[in-house]
């Protein structure tokens, strides 16, 4: 097990490896091959991960880890771990090959009360929907009900929870 210095839920980024994550509750390690980390060979700059915690009023950055239970969101893209069958909706991933413009891409959390203006095309088989949260998954956008935010024309309800 990498020793990580976790100092959120999520963990902190090992700097020497930039791509493995530890949490303090479940004590999971995320690595590049079961997560679908960002790899250097798409042309991403890997090392450019930082985290985001509400409480610590820091800057999002274009590679943000959003620590969930804080309330934070994002402008960015991440991913899930499917082996521990993680469901974590401020989370997606976005393939490069399929020109994706990633500054583009922002998520809607209903406890900053934030208006969603800007979309772009995530794969949707790599979202997962929080029934907890009452979240309708979009295919260009994660949309919280309860702000009753407008759906786009591309957008497309996850039925299950619609």
């Amino acid at each position: 097990m990498t020793d990580l210095s976790a100092q959120t839920q999520y963990g902190q980024v090992d700097k020497e490896d930039d791509s493995q994550y530890s949490t303090k509750e479940d004590d999971l390690e995320l690595t590049r091959a079961t997560c679908g980390a960002v790899d250097k060979e798409d042309d991403f700059r890997a090392t450019q991960y930082s985290q985001v915690d509400k409480e610590d009023d820091l800057e999002l950055t274009q590679y943000s880890l959003v620590d969930k239970e804080n309330d934070s969101s994002a402008d960015s893209v991440y991913w899930i771990d499917k082996e521990d069958d993680l469901v974590l909706t401020q989370y997606s991933q976005v393939d490069k090959e399929d020109d994706l413009v990633l500054t583009q891409y922002s998520q809607v959390d209903k406890e900053d009360d934030l208006v969603l203006t800007q979309y772009s095309q995530v794969e949707t088989r790599n979202l997962r929907l929080n029934k907890e949260d009452d979240l309708v998954l979009t295919q260009y956008s994660q949309v919280d009900k309860e702000d009753d935010l407008v759906q786009t024309q591309y957008s497309q309800d996850d039925k299950e929870d619609d």
